[in-house]
Order: C-alpha cells, then sequence, then structure tokens
C-alpha cells in the first residue's frame, strides 16, 4: 500500500484513511520470540483482526447495516503477493468486516498437495531447528527482540552470521534484490527504482547492530583494525527466519473453500511477467472467488512499486473503488 498510494495525485482517495501495515518481523515491525512460528499464513489473519480491532474499525451502527455508503468504518483490504493471500483469507473469515478486497498480482495463499503435508512439515522443523542454532548458538534461550540489531551477529562483509548477511553498501543490497527477482519463478524482475525504494526502507546502519559495536569496543581494547564492515555497511532489519518453510500450507480443496467464502466484491490486478497463474488457479478465481474487476498490467511482480507502472496499477484500483 505504501509503494502504491506514495506520490499518486491528491483527490482520488477523500475521506480516506490509508494504513500500511507491517507484520511481526516484517518492515519496522518487531521479531517474534524464538519459539514463534515464523511464517504461518493463517496467522497472520490474527495481527490484522488485532489491528483492526485497535483502529476501531471492527463496529458499523446498526442503524445503517442495511446500507454501506453510510457506514464510516467501510473496510477495503488491499494486498500484494503474500498480502493478497492474507486479505483474501481474512476476508473469508470475517465476511462481516470487510467491505471489498483489492489482490496486486496473488489472489490467495499458495496451494499445495494434499499427500506432501508431513514432507512439509519435516522441511520446516529440520529447518528451524538448524536456524536456530544457527541464530542463537547450541545453548541460546532469549528470543528474537525488538529489532534485528539483537540478531545480527559478526563476520566479514557480504557473509552470512547468526542469520543476517551484512553489505558493504546499500548499492551492493540493492542489486542483490534485483538479482533475488530474477531467480523467482516465471520472468520476474525488478527495477532499480524499485529495489532503492524496498532496500532504502528495509536495512540499518551495520555498525549500529550491538554486534558491530562490540566489534568495535573489542577492536579498540587490542588496537586491531575492525575488519568485515565500515560506516556504509548495511544489513537487512526484516527477520530472517521468514524465509524458511512454513509449517503449514492450505491444499487446493481448502483455497477453493476460502474462495467461495469470501462474500465482497473482489478486484484482481495481476502483472504480465508477474508470478505465473496457473490453469488450475485461474479457473477457481473465475468460478469461485469471482472478481468483479480484472485487469492485467504490464510490468513484473512489483509492479505496483516500480515508477513505470505504478500509476496504472493505482488508475485500476481507483476504477475498481469508484464502480
Amino acid at each position: 500500500a505504501a509503494h502504491l498510494l506514495q506520490d499518486q495525485p491528491n483527490g482520488d482517495l477523500v475521506d480516506t484513511e490509508i494504513v500500511a501495515l507491517d507484520l511481526p518481523g516484517h518492515g519496522r515491525s518487531s521479531h517474534k520470540g524464538k519459539d514463534g512460528p515464523p511464517q504461518l499464513l493463517s496467522e497472520y489473519c490474527y495481527y490484522v483482526s488485532e489491528f483492526l480491532d485497535e483502529m476501531g474499525w471492527t463496529s458499523s451502527s446498526s442503524d445503517d447495516a442495511d446500507d454501506d455508503s453510510n457506514d464510516p468504518n467501510q473496510v477495503i483490504l488491499i494486498g500484494h503477493s503474500m498480502g493478497a493471500g492474507i486479505s483474501t483469507t481474512f476476508a473469508a473469515s470475517f465476511p462481516d468486516l470487510i467491505d471489498s478486497i483489492i489482490l496486486l498480482e496473488g489472489s490467495g495463499p499458495l496451494a499445495r498437495r494434499c499427500e506432501d503435508t508431513t514432507k512439509h512439515i519435516r522441511n520446516a522443523v529440520e529447518r528451524r531447528k538448524r536456524g536456530n542454532r544457527a541464530i542463537y548458538g547450541d545453548h541460546g534461550t532469549g528470543g528474537i527482540g525488538d529489532s534485528v540489531s539483537d540478531i545480527a551477529g559478526g563476520g566479514g562483509a557480504g557473509s552470512k552470521a547468526k542469520g543476517v548477511r551484512v553489505y558493504p553498501t546499500i548499492r551492493d543490497a540493492v542489486k542483490v534484490r534485483m538479482a533475488t527477482a530474477r531467480l523467482a519463478p516465471g520472468k520476474q524482475w525488478l527495477s532499480e527504482e524499485a529495489a532503492r525504494a524496498m532496500v532504502e526502507r528495509a536495512v540499518v546502519p551495520y555498525i549500529s547492530t550491538p554486534a558491530a559495536q562490540m566489534a568495535l569496543s573489542s577492536a579498540r581494547e587490542t588496537g586491531e583494525n575492525v575488519q568485515g564492515f565500515t560506516d556504509e555497511s548495511v544489513c537487512f532489519r526484516h527477520d530472517p527466519r521468514l524465509q524458511w518453510p512454513s509449517l503449514q500450507y492450505f491444499t487446493r480443496e481448502q483455497v477453493d473453500t476460502i474462495y467461495s467464502n469470501v462474500q465482497c466484491p473482489v478486484c484482481l490486478i495481476m502483472a504480465e511477467d508477474g508470478w505465473p497463474f496457473g490453469s488450475r488457479e485461474r479457473e477457481s478465481v473465475s468460478n469461485l472467488l469471482r472478481p468483479v474487476h480484472i485487469k492485467t498490467l504490464p510490468g513484473s511482480h512489483h509492479f505496483h512499486a516500480d515508477n513505470d507502472e505504478a500509476e496504472a496499477v493505482f488508475r485500476e484500483v481507483i476504477a475498481f473503488l469508484e464502480r
């Protein structure tokens, strides 16, 4: 939402309060504790619900119950990629709270084969054990804490240390983010402008982390030069455990049930070079989710963050809201 709505013309969203939600471990939100499941899509619905409660957006006047136009708390969820899956799942689970959903480059949770259930559990458990040892050590006990600084260990530039990779400069982090997009399924890519916008918000100076401060303190005591980072070095603030496999995925039948339970109007906007959209998924979306506004636009998976494509995405969103 922040990428899509930044620097857009005034007046298109009059009387609309827009809030971009950083989920746990994402953006500038704190990380979950050591025993918290790092990546479970259905659990994110809890945080959306908690957020709506905090904003006071979960109740409406009974006198206006039959007239949405008079409801001061119409709630519209807009989500990109995994956020689209969360939006669809939440709207299906709480149809009385959501007036419409806008899905960018994603229609719902990724469907996995039922017969692979135990394989996914095993992979997630084994990866979590390995990762916890790398982050906390063999005898680590504490939680992740409130920031990436608690897990940013020492190590050379560009190397992984306690789950965090250190980059010599922000330019290097931008290049890696662009390269990562090209490794994704399909023909995905990410422009330098979009990558820089994402990276600048997602990194912190490595020198500000406790690990770097410990290295500097040790160097002062020994008179040695600090190795592996400079004042320009950065590391990503997100929880590295988000990249681990999930403990649980939805089956095709479960995703179809979610689609069937969505009762509000749906807007679906996809990118020509975005995430692959298979025939089985298209069939479910068409027959069960039934978007009232669907559009495929030029661009890749992050088209809403790219200067050349964001305006077209924004206009489609406005067209849906003004329908």
